[in-house]
């Protein structure tokens, strides 16, 4: 591969092998140097297939300023990915105001790849002041080798980037695939848990195809119709590592050239002497080509190239390099191995999502406690079905195979959080029912108590029977009061109330008898000491007792026999005798009627007549 920067002139020359020779030009330029030798290689693949850096690069990479927008070019050998660089370099010029130049990659018309490894060019002159640097990176063909080193050229590619822009030539075919979906896979597990993936754009050259006709709307949809599973396992496997590793996908189209423009492209093959300068004339491919060049250039700095949330300069950028081709060279080359960690990924950060979203859902439910078993059952197989479909979904989206044993193993985890989830809520369902239960069992059964303690003792028959009545009454309504419970909670709870309305029936009846066998008790002995009085009375007169005592009654008989009756009466039931107001009352009205009669009646005259 040869090209050559902004900074300098046309390459002088092809040494043996991809070793070019460069020669700085002095122009006029506010940039910062770049090396004397430049374009440079900055990995190779040796004997073992294994990578290599060349230091010279690495130290070029140190001093970049950042941000950095790396923007790799890679696709199968023989497409024309450093004619197409070449058309962008000079695209570039032509931005930055330069008019049209000699710029180019090393570009060879005949069977042999000219471009071995990766080799790289960079700027720090950008568009429209942004500051940075842009760094290119052209890659070997994929087909054009042994494709174990390739696959770990293209990882580290894939890796070090910010844009991945995939040349192909006329249409996205399945070989295409295979060969991204295998490097994305090793990619995958060189990377580890840290998100450096780049953008992928996919650039069709040539296209010709009228995607409309198929029913597609634009060429985003196209591309995702490709990576579509077909029930091919193997094919299918390619396309979830693709969609897996390269969340953020495009497609750009570019037409075909004429033969005149061909013809201008093809005097930068060889050495570059009768290289034309610029780019083609105007016409519909070189339109096409400046579209897909913006949009690539737009990707490339809205983007630069990060380490997880981290910003990465120069110096980090050539740590970054060293890093994965360590990690490349120790990791071994097994496509099985490495599309099962990316299934195993995709599979693990579904499920993830999945418990996220139980997780939400059962504090959700949790905030509605408490809930009949029957409302409880219903809102957890909600959750289990949202759940599992989430995570079918993500699986599937990503492609997935639907044989594939991660799919399984983690929709068994997943399975195991829900059932763990679903012992939790119900305990808690459970405990907050029985809180509530016991809330209202103390609540009835003071309101029990206090009721039935109002009725009245007297007749307890009568107090057996409107205990009952009361305790029914209850009942009903703590059964309606705690009906969200399950149909064995309420059982056991009623029988407690009714246990309780029972005891406290009995407790009642057993006061009343031990109330009862107290007055009785008091009766009896209030009438011995009225019986003791008047022993006493008799005693107390002179002469023989009961002869004056008979004298005594002779006069008046009725009354200490009346008095000491309604004291013992009043003694005993704490109220009067039956009859006795109306006897007051009446005896009263005649005492006061009397008392008129005689203030009516006319005074006698005390004075002597003359």
């Amino acid at each position: 591969m040869e090209a050559m920067d902004s900074h300098s002139g046309v390459s002088s020359g092809n040494e043996e092998g991809n070793a070019a020779s460069w020669t700085m030009v002095s122009e006029e330029n506010e940039t910062a140097p770049l090396p004397s030798s430049f374009p440079t290689q900055l990995v190779s693949i040796n004997d073992d297939q294994m990578l290599s850096l060349n230091p010279s690069a690495v130290e070029y990479l140190r001093s970049l300023p950042k941000p950095i927008y790396c923007i790799t070019l890679a696709g199968v050998a023989r497409e024309g990915k450093s004619t197409w660089l070449t058309m962008f370099l000079r695209w570039l010029d032509r931005k930055l105001g330069k008019g049209d130049t000699n710029q180019q990659f090393k570009i060879s018309k005949g069977v042999i790849t000219c471009t071995s490894g990766s080799w790289v060019w960079g700027t720090t002159e950008l568009p429209n002041g942004a500051e940075g640097t842009l760094f290119l990176v052209d890659t070997q063909g994929l087909a054009s080798g042994n494709q174990e080193g390739l696959n770990r050229l293209f990882t580290f590619s894939v890796l070090l980037s910010n844009v991945l822009v995939l040349n192909v030539l006329r249409q996205v075919n399945d070989d295409t695939l295979n060969k991204l979906g295998a490097v994305s896979a090793l990619s995958r597990l060189v990377q580890g848990s840290v998100d450096v993936f780049p953008e992928l754009l996919t650039l069709v050259r040539d296209f010709d195809l009228d995607i409309t006709e198929d029913g597609f709307a634009d060429n985003n949809e196209y591309l995702e119709d490709l990576l579509k599973p077909d029930g091919s396992t193997e094919r299918d496997a390619t396309r979830a590592s693709i969609k897996s590793i390269f969340a953020k996908r495009s497609l750009i189209s570019m037409e075909a050239p004429t033969k005149s423009e061909k013809a201008f492209l093809n005097s930068w093959n060889g050495d570059g002497d009768d290289a034309e300068p610029g780019l083609p004339p105007a016409g519909d491919f070189v339109e096409s080509f400046e579209k897909s060049a913006e949009l690539i250039l737009e990707a490339a700095l809205a983007n630069p190239k990060r380490l997880g949330d981290t910003m990465l300069d120069g110096a980090m950028l050539a740590d970054l390099a060293e890093e994965i081709v360590n990690n490349i060279n120790e990791k071994p080359v097994d496509l099985h191995d490495a599309l099962h960690s990316i299934f195993d990924g995709v599979c693990r950060r579904a499920a993830e999502s999945a418990r996220d979203q139980i997780t939400a859902s059962i504090e959700q439910v949790k905030s509605k406690l408490p809930m009949s078993t029957e409302e409880l059952e219903a809102e957890l197989r909600g959750i289990r079905m949202m759940a599992s479909s989430n995570y079918d979904v993500k699986v599937k989206e990503s492609g997935v195979p639907d044989g594939d044993p991660t799919v399984t193993t983690h929709m068994d985890d997943l399975e195991r959080v829900l059932a763990d989830k679903w012992d939790f809520i119900t305990n808690e369902n459970e405990k907050v029912i029985l809180e509530i239960i016991q809330d209202k069992a103390n609540e009835f059964e003071t309101r029990l108590r206090e009721t039935v303690d109002e009725i009245d003792m007297e007749d307890l028959g009568n107090y057996c029977t409107e205990h009952d009545e009361v305790q029914k009454q209850m009942a009903e309504e703590f059964g309606q009061a705690i009906s969200f419970a399950s149909q064995a909670m309420r059982e056991k709870a009623m029988d407690k109330f009714i246990s309780s309305s029972i005891d406290l029936r009995r407790r009642n009846l057993e006061r009343a008898r031990l109330k009862q066998i107290a007055e009785e008790q008091k009766r009896q002995k209030l009438m011995l000491m009225g019986a003791g009085i008047l022993i006493v009375v008799a005693v107390g007169i002179d002469g023989d007792p009961f002869d004056e005592l008979w004298a005594l009654l002779q006069i008046l008989w009725f009354l200490p026999i009346l008095m000491v009756g309604m004291g013992v009466y009043v003694a005993m039931y704490q109220k009067l005798p039956p009859g006795t107001m109306e006897v007051y009352t009446t005896v009263q009205a005649y005492a006061g009627s009397i008392k008129e009669q005689v203030a009516a009646k006319p005074k006698e005259s005390k004075e002597k007549p003359e």
